[in-house]
């Protein structure tokens, strides 16, 4: 990510996992909670730590990023071998890259998708976040969600886990969502207000899924934005389809923090 080069947070124990979390720089009072449910490559991929800053910066919040995957995240190296096996090279390059995506890849999706229930994982967290000091002074707890991890925030916003039976947000950014998200069924059942950002070079949300995904957003109260020229991961700067989406990875950011202070109490 363009500027800052290394994260500056800190990693502690929280609620039961391990977190990167990171406050404004200026040391100003935080306006709420960010809970990042990060992409497959987890919680310390330094592009989503640095993302994670940047959210405590510009919005004045503080940020949480957990290892949701129990150490089983992907291998950040999977990005470069995804591009050649996506791209347009020889076939025996795609092929081997293809080997090394899958070697990376299976044990994620068996530990999360197979042996795991991921959203309970992810809940737990967010209500212990819900009962934490910053919630209970009435601040806002937001999620944002990147890739694999989007599906999991979106169905935070249609969850009944929270005070009251509401949902355990107040609102939620979703980044390029993965194939794993149901739509429009995720979407339709939310009841907290759901941004989501596209690229329209996006290989998992294209064509009709895109048209339902966009009806959807807009029927629940949310909104979608599709930007040009980038794909999926250009949130975090893993983008498959462009190597330099920096100008589309910041506005993304600004979507999202305007999306959480329209909805800060």
């Amino acid at each position: 990510m363009a500027g800052q080069d290394t994260p500056r947070g800190s990693v502690t124990r929280l609620h039961g996992l391990d977190a990167y979390v990171t406050e404004p720089a200026d040391g100003r009072p935080i306006r709420g909670v960010v809970v990042i449910v990060s992409d497959a490559y987890g919680w310390e991929f330094p592009n989503s730590r640095l993302l994670a800053d940047r959210y405590a910066d510009k919005g004045g919040y503080r940020v949480l990023l957990p290892d949701f995957f129990d150490g089983h995240a992907c291998p950040t190296w999977m990005v470069e071998s995804l591009r050649v096996m996506m791209g347009s090279g020889n076939i025996l390059s795609r092929a081997y890259a293809a080997l090394w995506v899958a070697y990376a890849f299976i044990p994620f999706v068996v530990s999360q998708q197979l042996l795991g229930d991921a959203y309970s994982t992810v809940a737990t967290f967010f209500s212990a976040v819900r009962a934490g000091p910053e919630a209970s002074r009435g601040l806002p707890v937001f999620a944002a969600g990147f890739s694999w991890g989007a599906r999991q925030a979106v169905l935070l916003a249609g969850g009944s886990e929270g005070p009251g039976g509401r949902p355990l947000v107040d609102a939620v950014f979703a980044g390029h969502p993965a194939s794993n998200l149901d739509v429009p069924a995720d979407v339709e059942r939310a009841a907290a207000p759901v941004s989501f950002a596209v690229g329209d070079h996006d290989h998992a949300v294209s064509g009709d899924v895109l048209a339902r995904l966009e009806a959807a957003a807009k029927a629940m109260g949310g909104e979608l934005r599709v930007y040009g020229g980038v794909g999926n991961g250009f949130c975090v700067g893993a983008d498959l389809a462009a190597r330099d989406a920096g100008e589309a990875a910041e506005d993304a950011q600004e979507q999202a923090i305007a999306w959480f202070d329209a909805h800060a109490k």
